[in-house]
């Protein structure tokens, strides 16, 4: 245990041998579906004022094409100082060390 892995937040932990990301991936959306039709008989769930749907497949999309789809900015060619002047004007609090990949 440490400051970035606290247990009492861990919700599921896996571990399966000769699988990788794409494989975990998959079972974790199959999962996901089978609990929205076991709990509510169906997979569209009213969280607040919206409904969200987890009925397979899911929408897979990267950090940066998320970033650049709901920002409009595209960081991929973007350096460190550039990124720390980008931050500096849109996250309000931000901690430090905050290197290129944070």
């Amino acid at each position: 245990m440490d400051r970035t892995h606290n247990p009492e937040f861990t919700v599921m932990e896996i571990y399966v041998a000769y699988k990788d990301y794409n494989w975990m991936m998959e079972m974790t959306e199959e999962m996901i579906e089978r609990v929205a039709l076991a709990l509510h008989g169906t997979t569209e769930v009213p969280v607040g004022d919206k409904l969200i749907n987890f009925k397979l497949p899911f929408k897979r999309i990267t950090m940066t094409d998320s970033i650049k789809e709901f920002t409009g900015i595209d960081i991929l060619g973007m350096d460190e100082q550039s990124l720390r002047l980008l931050a500096k004007k849109s996250v309000s609090k931000w901690t430090k060390p905050w290197a290129k990949a944070k």
